[in-house]
This record gives C-alpha cells, structure tokens and sequence, in this order.
C-alpha cells in the first residue's frame, strides 16, 4: 500500500504538465454553449 503511493507520487512528480485546477474548469466549462440575452 505504501509503496504504491510512493510509485503514485513519484509519477505525478515525473509528469510533463503538473495537474492545474483552472484548466480542468476552462475545459469542463467549454463543453457548454453560452446563453443568449432572451435565454438570460
């Protein structure tokens, strides 16, 4: 268990792009279309 967390880590240190919480949101939100000035 402790070495798997330890492999989990290292990987996550190893990644070419570090996890970014704004561009996972930037992405989740672009899924979704803009509302229109009547639709508001």
């Amino acid at each position: 268990m402790i070495n798997e967390n330890k492999k989990n880590d290292r990987a996550a240190q190893k990644a070419i792009v570090k996890y970014d919480p704004l561009q996972s949101y930037m992405m989740e939100i672009s899924n979704y279309n803009l509302l229109s000035r009547e639709k508001e």
